[in-house]
């Protein structure tokens, strides 16, 4: 008879529970990580693993147990136009609700009562925003984006007045997240302030650089949607060519595919598939985590800990689904334990890890790659037609879509396990493709190069049905 794997999983907590003041130290890091996440977080390069570890534990020094750096931060507030200023609002404590910290006498029954009522009601402040917010910006930026590319002018492109949902997205979010900024600048978690991890993040990862970027990436999705929406009204000029590449470069299925979609049906799946299916489904995964932990929360009985910071990287996760990413980043740092003594601390580094990877791959794979394909096609398809504007503002695009992805993969190789590594290369792999179709446009004489993507091969320019396209102002 089979072992039931909820009784294994209980068997290994029970084990690990057992182990929980088992020391760790820099030089059997590795062996605790693996332990807890098994082999897909052993390292993937020998050579890379000292390197690594360091990284990982200097993040802990950073940002864990650091009672010096806390009081310069307990007179403060910041917000996104103000900055660091002085406030004497209370700061409300989200964790250490039944003593003051590890170590010290347990509160009374009643002050540990009123501190868990007050804990309980700031992270529902700061959670209640999130997903209407999320939704809302979603809602201006992919359906008004589709909107406004599929009713535009084929010869003309889209409305200058389209780029009013963008405007209005942007507003949205600048003032929900400064609110947020505000609002966990009065918090903190097990002692730390929020504002001293939201100081760690310095240079180009700066809040308010991170800030910058956000809104940028705003007009970025708007404009990908807006190229969905267009090209699937303005296909009649292109969709031929599209069908001509295959029709003698594929298999049956693939060219059955590709007459059945077409360009069209083929942008719509990467746009379903991607920003409906997959983003729109890994925030519905938060928000149940989410829910049972404010159920969690209200039950909390007087003396109990919160354990707030099960679920805080959760938090984080939904704040960058929703595109309030700088204040995400925030929480994804509230994870990290105040020091790596012991196997509990190991494994909220495990679960940071594992958070971390979810977010790229919901984040990377439906917005950049799949995007930057699609729009690689396109560039080749139109590109003999395509005066040195449009063919400068297509190129563009591309590059937007796939910077993103490249920059994350690189974090994760530098991370050195092996689920890491192997995410990236097949994140980098995605987007090569991409990338090296683009540079055949410049390279083919008929623009395309073949669908093996051998390099240094292209679609003889007699194979393919070219048409012509009336180049307009492209999405972007």
């Amino acid at each position: 008879m089979s072992e039931d794997p909820l009784l294994a999983r209980e068997a290994i907590e029970e084990q690990l529970e057992a182990e929980e003041d088992e020391f760790v130290n820099d030089d059997n890091l590795d062996e605790k990580l693996t332990k807890i996440g098994g082999w897909r977080l052993a390292p993937c390069f020998p050579c890379m693993t000292v390197a690594a570890n360091s990284a990982v534990l200097d993040v802990v020094k950073k940002c864990g147990y650091n009672d010096g750096a806390d009081i310069k931060y307990e007179d403060y507030d910041f917000s996104l136009f103000k900055g660091m200023y002085e406030s004497d609002t209370p700061t409300v404590e989200i964790e250490f609700t039944d003593k003051p910290d590890i170590g010290q006498e347990p509160y009374a029954l009643e002050e540990s009562e009123r501190l868990q009522q007050l804990a309980a009601a700031r992270f529902e402040d700061i959670y209640r925003p999130i997903i209407p917010t999320g939704l809302t910006l979603y809602a201006l930026l992919l359906g008004g984006g589709f909107f406004s590319g599929y009713i535009a002018d084929c010869a003309t492109g889209p409305a200058a007045w389209s780029f009013i949902f963008p405007i209005v997205a942007v507003i949205l979010q600048v003032y929900v997240l400064n609110t947020l900024t505000v609002l966990m600048s009065q918090t903190n978690i097990e002692g730390r302030p929020f504002l001293r991890l939201l100081k760690y993040l310095s240079g180009l990862d700066s809040y308010r650089v991170v800030a910058v970027l956000t809104i940028l990436d705003i007009f970025g999705r708007f404009t990908r949607a807006q190229f969905v929406g267009y090209i699937t009204h303005c296909n009649d000029a292109v969709n031929d060519t599209w069908v001509s590449i295959f029709k003698h470069q594929a298999g049956t299925y693939t060219q059955l595919f590709t007459q059945t979609l077409g360009i069209s049906g083929f942008s719509l799946l990467c746009f379903v598939v991607g920003p409906l299916i997959v983003q729109q489904g890994y925030m519905l995964n938060l928000r149940a985590v989410l829910k049972k932990e404010l159920s969690d929360i209200r039950n909390r009985q007087p003396g109990q800990p919160m354990n707030i910071t099960d679920s805080i990287d959760d938090l984080g996760a939904l704040l960058e689904w929703a595109m309030l990413v700088p204040a995400g980043k925030v929480m994804y740092y509230a994870k990290t334990p105040l020091a790596i003594t012991s196997m509990k601390d190991v494994r909220r580094m495990v679960d940071r890890m594992r958070t971390n990877i979810l977010i790229t791959v919901a984040r990377d794979f439906p917005d950049g790659s799949m995007q930057c394909y699609l729009q690689a096609w396109f560039f080749c398809i139109v590109f003999p037609f395509s005066g040195s504007f449009d063919k400068i503002q297509m190129l563009v695009n591309i590059i937007l879509s796939a910077i993103g992805v490249i920059g994350d993969s690189f974090d994760l190789l530098g991370q050195n396990r092996v689920i890491t590594v192997l995410i990236a290369l097949i994140l980098l792999t995605s987007v090569s493709f991409a990338l090296i179709r683009t540079v055949g446009c410049f390279v083919c004489e008929s623009s395309v190069l073949g669908l093996g993507m051998e390099l240094f091969t292209c679609i003889p320019e007699a194979s393919i049905l070219h048409e012509g396209w009336i180049p307009g102002v492209l999405p972007g």
